[in-house]
């Protein structure tokens, strides 16, 4: 199974590669983080989070992370780091000196990692730079190689409570598991939106005509920018939070590819897009341009 699925993986990079070829550099930097995530999220054992049916009543705008921790102490930190940083240093050779003076700190004790989770969603920025500094490498490295641990721990624990949460009632631009911004949204079932998060990959309904960064809903100061020829890859961009948000709709040829793949295959939209002063609504790694 594990060997299929990252076949599956790079069977798909390579199709978008060849019809895409523009951007190669950035997903063949990504394509080994691509790779060990999902193989980490497909084979990681974690203890389940006892959410429960009324949850979803219950949210009132409050995601599930602020109810209750979707991050635990138990939880393989070190080994989670380990898998992650060879993949990270493949697809990024000049972070790989950096990277590994973290991995030295992790594997010795002087970075325990759940020190910065354990009150996540909450930026930690002091715990970043100190450990940025304890090491000798940019508070950017450390960052990134948090980022790509939080999204495989929030993957999964999503994935287990989704059953619970299906059917809910929610219409925040933030998700309603762990409360992160949206990095794509998917017109679905007669145009209706659907938004994917950029952190734990849950998706949920949104109106079209909502700005899901600050909320304007009007269809005034609201458009989307697309090439002439390809309509179903778009841009949402708010006038009023000067935000973007990249879509695509059901019937367009990427849009039932993993998430991660089809946003970096559309980055001549971030890239037209940040040309005119607007931001992403969630900061990726491959989107800060």
């Amino acid at each position: 199974m594990r060997g299929m699925r990252e076949r599956m993986l790079h069977k798909t990079m390579d199709e978008v590669l060849e019809k895409k070829p523009y951007c190669g550099s950035i997903l063949n930097s990504f394509r080994p983080v691509l790779v060990a995530r999902s193989r980490l999220i497909g084979e990681l054992k974690l203890d389940r989070v006892e959410a429960r049916p009324d949850d979803r009543e219950r949210l009132n705008g409050i995601p599930l992370i602020r109810r209750q921790p979707l991050f635990f102490e138990s939880d393989p930190w070190r080994s989670i780091a380990c898998s992650l940083i060879p993949a990270m240093q493949e697809g990024f050779p000049d972070l790989g000196l950096e990277l590994e003076k973290i991995k030295v700190d992790i594997l010795g004790g002087r970075i325990r990692l759940f020190g910065y989770f354990r009150l996540f969603p909450d930026v930690r920025e002091e715990t970043v730079a100190e450990w940025a500094a304890q090491c000798g490498v940019r508070a950017e490295t450390v960052q990134f190689l948090l980022l790509n641990i939080a999204r495989i721990v929030l993957a999964i624990r999503a994935k287990n409570i989704a059953p619970i949460l299906r059917g809910m009632r929610w219409d925040r631009g933030y998700c309603p598991v762990c409360g992160g911004l949206p990095m794509l949204s998917i017109l679905r079932d007669k145009g209706r939106r659907w938004l994917h998060c950029s952190l734990c990959g849950s998706e949920w309904r949104f109106p079209r005509v909502v700005c899901p960064f600050c909320g304007h809903e009007s269809p005034s100061g609201m458009n989307f920018f697309f090439l002439q020829d390809r309509q179903d890859e778009s841009a949402f961009a708010c006038e009023a939070c000067k935000r973007y948000l990249i879509s695509v709709s059901r019937s367009a040829e990427l849009s039932d590819v993993d998430p991660d793949i089809t946003a970096i295959s559309l980055l001549h939209l971030d890239l037209m897009m940040q040309q005119r002063t607007f931001r992403p609504v969630a900061e990726c790694g491959w989107n800060v341009l």
